[in-house]
């Protein structure tokens, strides 16, 4: 439920956007990115979900009761 922009169709993006966004966003240093830990959308099993690590490029499942950073994203 996030709105900004004006516009409302802002979401969590799947485990392969964010692989995408780390190898052709970050890594060229465009986007303004931390380098840190992001969750993706894509569940692991009931309890996990998979992550992106924006400091080495790693992709793990992590427990939902942790708290990570998130980036949302929109369709173009």
């Amino acid at each position: 439920n996030y709105n900004e922009g004006g516009f409302s169709d802002w979401r969590l993006p799947t485990k392969a956007e964010l692989q995408l966004i780390y190898f052709l966003l970050h890594r060229r240093k465009i986007g303004g990115f931390a380098s840190s830990i992001f969750w993706s959308s894509t569940e692991f099993n009931k309890s996990s979900a998979w992550l992106q690590d924006f400091d080495n490029g790693l992709q793990d499942n992590y427990s939902t009761d942790n708290g990570c950073n998130v980036r949302a994203v929109r369709a173009f």
